[in-house]
């Protein structure tokens, strides 16, 4: 291998000015909610292990570190087939989570839908804000609409903007976005949150703390003990879209493109230090201790957040789009996504985690815009209309399967089924052929 710059990183002191945007720690509260930095004095602490979930996928990473990695989990090996689908008018951009005996995907930004793990049946969907004719709104969808499962309750960002026409331009007139804490078995609205703009990124739950940030690229810890808004970050607005966030211990790792990385303390909501050097776009993903990111410029980064330092970084040739890559057994797994549809076909990358040597690469066709799944040796990867399973040590194709409507959700692994979305509004369920 060449040898790897070790970047600088800014620490808290210098990191105050970032792009020419001040970053500013605030305590927001809500309607009816208290404020207060998150600490012991509320009995609260960051936890320091994992806590892996059993046989189920809760968030859209599976864990809160994004590995997309599910220890617990098998799916199909030799052969996959369609055990059930459901189709709809809306297209699916979400992460398919599942908890127990349910599947929960966001089908709009204003409707959730619980179906039966096994059947595909519905057993009930939540329309957040009421259908109106009469009122102009303004919606967002993306890889944003993805619950959150923990216990008996979905966290899920949703809502819309009421607009009227103001000359050639559309002015705000309403804010209808919030926050959903919704009971997993009835899908009755438990409380809500109302942040200050559209919500960017998939919740991610840390103990009895909602973490989530919005289009305008304020950072916010809510409190679901209090059902209020404990700290907020401002990172300024985003001229793109945010990719999902990861969490290690007490650090919120968020990778902005154009900004860097940035590393946030979810107990008190301070910056901690922030890396412009990597220019990446993607979700970042983390498994003992190493945070590892991609960017549009091809490149994979694997980041020491202790040494504030690149460990190695490797240059895939092709633009990493906003997937996170998949982390397991030493491997890391990620796909790139541009080029010419048939040209360098080499799609699916599997690299060493310690160094960044390359594993193997296999071929995909088209381009992979979902972060791959890894369940029980088997690399599962979406690349467009096509479903893939890989031998993860080899590389070697075990099968695929074509469906309707290109996969940009992450997929989701559990109880020897995947679960995948379309943008053509259609919900996958694949399991062995028998």
């Amino acid at each position: 291998m060449t040898d790897i710059p070790r970047y600088e990183l800014n620490s808290r002191r210098r990191a105050l000015q970032l792009s020419g945007t001040a970053i500013s720690t605030a305590l927001a509260g809500c309607i009816g909610g208290g404020v207060g930095v998150l600490g012991s004095d509320d009995g609260w602490s960051c936890p320091d292990d994992t806590q892996p979930f059993p046989d189920d996928w809760p968030l859209v990473g599976y864990d809160k570190q994004n590995t997309s990695s599910n220890p617990n989990a098998t799916g199909p090996k030799d052969e996959a087939e369609v055990r059930w689908t459901d189709g709809g008018s809306q297209n699916l951009w979400g992460t398919p989570v599942v908890a127990d005996d349910t599947v929960y995907v966001q089908e709009s930004p204003n409707q959730l839908t619980a179906f039966a793990r096994d059947s595909g049946s519905k057993r009930w969907a939540r329309q957040f804000e009421p259908t109106d004719s009469s009122k102009s709104t303004d919606q967002y969808t993306g890889s944003h609409l993805t619950p959150a499962v923990v216990g008996d309750t979905v966290y899920v960002g949703g809502g819309d903007f009421v607009v009227e026409k103001n000359g050639p331009e559309l002015k705000r007139v309403e804010n209808r976005i919030h926050l959903y804490a919704v009971d997993r078995h009835t899908g009755d609205v438990r409380w809500t949150i109302q942040p200050d703009d559209f919500i960017d990124t998939p919740p991610v739950v840390v103990d009895d703390v909602v973490l989530f940030v919005t289009r305008v690229g304020t950072v916010y810890a809510v409190d679901t003990m209090r059902e209020s808004v404990a700290w907020t970050l401002s990172i300024g607005e985003r001229d793109a879209p945010l990719p999902p966030f990861a969490v290690d211990g007490c650090q919120l790792y968020l990778n902005a493109f154009g900004d860097g990385l940035y590393a946030i303390d979810v107990e008190s909501g301070e910056l901690n230090w922030n890396l412009p050097a990597i220019k990446a776009g993607a979700a970042p993903a983390i498994a003992d201790g190493t945070v590892y990111v991609g960017g549009r410029n091809g490149v994979l980064y694997a980041v020491n957040p202790e040494s504030e330092s690149v460990e190695w970084q490797r240059d895939l040739g092709r633009a990493i789009s906003t997937a996170s890559p998949a982390v397991a057994s030493g491997t890391v797994f990620v796909g790139t996504a541009d080029g010419d549809s048939g040209d360098e076909l080499s799609r699916i990358h599997a690299l060493d985690a310690e160094t960044g040597e390359r594993v193997w690469a296999a071929d995909t066709r088209e381009f992979v815009n979902s972060s791959p799944a890894v369940a029980d040796g088997v690399a599962y990867v979406a690349a467009h209309e096509t479903v893939y399973g890989f031998d993860a040590e080899s590389g070697d194709e075990l099968w695929t399967h074509e469906v309707h409507g290109s996969v940009r959700a992450p997929l989701s692994v559990t109880d020897g089924t995947i679960f995948a979305a379309t943008t053509y509004g259609q919900l996958y369920a694949f399991a062995e052929s028998e």
